[in-house]
């Protein structure tokens, strides 16, 4: 199972797979986003490709920015 967490909202999501990409993580959460605009934090670093496979092990952040002022 891959958890990951959406900030600044701090919700925690989870599916039922070993292996995933960034992009088929993006696509279980897209309700719960409010734009288009985010990034990715596998392990830390920022996620370049969203064509990337992450596993069960990996550390996924996915953060949410809010453009305005």
């Amino acid at each position: 199972m891959i958890c990951f967490k959406i900030l600044p909202r701090g919700i925690v999501k989870c599916v039922d797979r070993e292996r995933a990409t960034l992009r088929e993580l993006v696509e279980e959460v897209k309700d719960y986003l409010e734009g288009s605009d985010y990034l990715v934090l596998v392990n830390g670093r920022i996620a370049k490709n969203l064509e990337h496979t992450v596993s069960s092990e990996d550390s996924v952040i996915l953060v949410e920015e809010f453009m305005g002022g």
